[in-house]
């Protein structure tokens, strides 16, 4: 399996220069695509709100909303122009001679419509930006996560995503764990080590650390484990241990709580999503 077929949600200028930059990263070896996709919300967005804005206040938001279409358009065509990717149709994927993306813009909302068109692709990767568009871009996140059906890479913008070295694989013997697990095989089959960690793992034959690392072995991976005991909260365990160890990519099941305890009382997806140290690599 490889990871070679890349969406990427176009939210604000700030936000796609970050994450095309770490897509190009993770794609220009394999001469994979980048399949890039803005939505242009119309206004107002229902019959009611219809009843209550003025024309002139509509005209206005739907300007500015394609004014922000027309800027993010020319950040992905000079990006694709400054390295060399050949921008062509997403019916065109036949081509392998190089890096190819594709432009997409849609009349949608979205806040609920990225998900459903990064189920064609074979990851999704978002940057954490300090100047993105909030709640936005926190949405779109949950949002592919829950429906797209495929990993998200979420990375930090400041730090940006070369190739994973060193991988840590937060480990709780959940099967959102093992998806992810499954998931991010194309990294820890290239991963110079592999760490699996889990933090007082519950006591109910749910496979320990040491034995995934054992299996990872048997299929030619550096890998070790280890299942410590919980010294602390087990998702502050793990943030610590991904930020001191110097690793290049965290793994984790998104969501193994349920969503509405993570939204209501925190959790490590809501953390790493909101605030990720290093690149993240998460499924659901």
């Amino acid at each position: 399996m490889t990871l070679d077929y890349i969406f990427v949600p176009a939210i604000d200028e700030a936000n796609l220069t970050h994450s095309l930059k770490a897509a190009f990263n993770l794609v220009k070896e394999r001469n994979g695509h980048l399949s890039v996709c803005h939505i242009e919300q119309r206004y107002p967005a229902n019959d009611v709100a219809l009843a209550y804005w003025q024309a002139s206040t509509i005209r206005a938001i739907e300007k500015e909303a394609q004014e922000q279409s027309e800027r993010l358009g020319e950040v992905f065509h000079s990006f694709c122009t400054d390295n060399d990717i050949q921008v062509i149709d997403a019916d065109e994927l036949h081509h392998k001679d190089g890096v190819t993306a594709s432009w997409t813009l849609r009349l949608a909302d979205p806040f609920t419509e990225f998900g459903n068109m990064a189920r064609t692709a074979d990851l999704s990767l978002l940057c954490r930006s300090e100047k993105e568009s909030e709640p936005l871009t926190a949405n779109v996140r949950a949002d592919l996560l829950v429906k797209s059906g495929v990993p998200l890479l979420n990375v930090p913008a400041e730090r940006g995503f070369e190739e994973a070295k060193k991988v840590l694989v937060g480990w709780n013997g959940t099967v959102e764990a093992k998806r992810a697990l499954s998931a991010a095989m194309p990294f820890l089959e290239r991963a110079e080590h592999v760490s699996i960690l889990s933090a007082g793992l519950k006591n109910d034959h749910r496979p320990s650390a040491e034995e995934v690392a054992m299996i990872l072995r048997h299929k030619g991976i550096n890998a070790e484990g280890r299942d410590v005991p919980a010294e602390k909260h087990t998702d502050q365990q793990i943030i610590d241990e991904a930020q001191n160890g110097n690793f290049d990519l965290l793994v984790i099941g998104a969501y193994s709580q349920p969503r509405w305890r993570e939204s209501m009382f925190g959790g490590l997806t809501m953390r790493l999503m909101r605030n990720p140290p290093l690149p993240v690599f998460m499924v659901h």
